[in-house]
């Protein structure tokens, strides 16, 4: 069988990810090779069971807030809440995604296979908006080991439990004539079967496909927990009757942000910021670092848990060095006078506002990124003989507010496609 890029869509839980221009997922196995004095071979190698996977989603940014909605988990799916999410470091403690893979034969064109990959903790993200080329978001995750779906299990999704009781929640479907049923369910990052052998762990209710199902766990001596609000719930289902249609996507809406949409203003916290943009700005890249604990523990070879110590943003933002005046008054100096000495004002921090618009013209604002309290850590200085002379000021922060602009404009709303899974309201 062979595929292309176009036989592949990726979801982040029910959430298909839009202007993706590269996934790719990999293990890498720990190993450990046993000697002993005496021997001077090998006597054993050890493969640690534990197996990350490593994601990675390479975007154009298209001025949609709904993707990074979707990974913290304040993602909604009803078509009247597009683009309208506001995310904080503050939403990102929690995070975790299940991201499902969906892969057709090329040649059939019929549905071949998905891949499941729990549990997907974020560990770093990437925003980029330059003169040349176009903007664009990178998100990395580490999951758990991949899980590969074939034959009568190959048309699964994944979709999002909301607590009912302590033994019951509720999930939604895909509309059509056809039966699902359970496979799996994720509460609280740890998977659980709805079956053990010919043992029903969890009921899920006869479904037509035609709204919510309601899913009883009874197997509290294998372990399933008391439910409880609050609890992460995801549910991995197949049709029984498995669908060989494969969606793609369409072509409506914003392709991509080109530099000239991009409006960047930075600016020292104690004013207001300036009218007008900063000028003669080549590059901003602004980097999210997370720093977790792996928690293990006696007698599971699996990680307990991969909670989130620090969040931390780099920012590169590169300038042509002519308009240093104008970066001298923004950080509080004063270029008016004789001498201004760079470093009186270096301390003193900083706000930088990345405004994304639909086209040239600026009409439509789309998203707005405001990163405040951000330090200058460096500022080197670059010349050379086949380029302009530019400075680079290196930031960093821990504040920022990531807002969408709602639903103005009919480029943004005819960009969702319709269709497998199920885009209903997400509660």
């Amino acid at each position: 069988m062979v595929t292309n890029y176009y036989d592949k869509l990726f979801f982040i839980d029910r959430y298909v990810v839009t202007r993706l221009q590269s996934g790719n997922w990999d293990q890498q196995p720990n190993d450990e090779s046993i000697y002993e004095i005496g021997n001077p071979n090998i006597v054993e190698t050890i493969i640690d069971p534990n197996i990350p996977v490593n994601v990675t989603l390479d975007v154009n940014d298209w001025g949609s807030v709904d993707l990074l909605a979707q990974i913290v988990g304040q993602g909604k799916y009803n078509n009247s809440n597009k683009n309208q999410a506001s995310i904080t470091q503050a939403n990102f403690k929690k995070q975790k995604s299940d991201i499902l893979v969906r892969v057709r034969h090329n040649e059939l064109e019929t549905l071949h296979h998905s891949v499941w990959i729990p549990n997907c903790t974020l560990d770093s993200f990437s925003w980029s908006y330059s003169v040349d080329g176009n903007a664009t978001e990178n998100y990395t995750f580490t999951g758990d080991t991949d899980r590969f779906y074939f034959t009568d299990w190959r048309d699964a999704a994944i979709d999002i439990g909301t607590y009912a009781s302590s033994t019951t929640f509720t999930t939604n479907v895909d509309p059509g004539s056809s039966t699902f049923t359970g496979l799996y369910a994720s509460i609280n990052g740890k998977i659980y079967p709805f079956k053990n052998g010919s043992t029903d762990l969890m009921t899920w209710a006869s479904n037509t496909g035609s709204g919510t199902v309601t899913v009883t766990a009874n197997g509290t001596n294998y372990g399933i927990p008391s439910l409880a609000t609050g609890d992460r719930i995801r549910v991995l289902y197949y049709r029984t009757t498995p669908n060989s249609t494969f969606t793609q996507l369409d072509t409506d809406g914003i392709a991509a942000v080109k530099g000239g949409f991009v409006e960047i203003r930075m600016f020292n916290d104690s004013g207001s910021a300036p009218s007008q943009y900063t000028t003669n700005l080549q590059s901003v890249t602004i980097n999210g670092a997370f720093t977790r604990d792996d928690i293990k523990e006696l007698g599971n070879y699996q990680l307990v848990d991969r909670p989130l110590r620090n969040l931390q943003l780099n920012i590169d933002v590169t300038m042509l060095e002519d308009d240093l005046a104008l970066w001298l008054n923004a950080m509080g100096g004063d270029s008016s006078t004789t001498e201004a000495k760079l470093q009186d004002t270096i301390d003193e921090e900083q706000t930088i506002e990345v405004k994304i618009y639909d086209n040239y013209d600026k009409t439509n604002l789309l998203k707005t990124i405001t990163i405040s309290n951000a330090k200058v850590l460096s500022s080197p200085f670059n010349t050379d003989v086949n380029s302009n002379g530019t400075i680079t000021f290196s930031l960093r922060a821990d504040e920022f507010t990531v807002a969408g602009s709602g639903t103005s404009g009919n480029r943004l709303a005819n960009a969702y496609p319709t269709g497998y899974p199920y885009m209903g309201t997400d509660s």
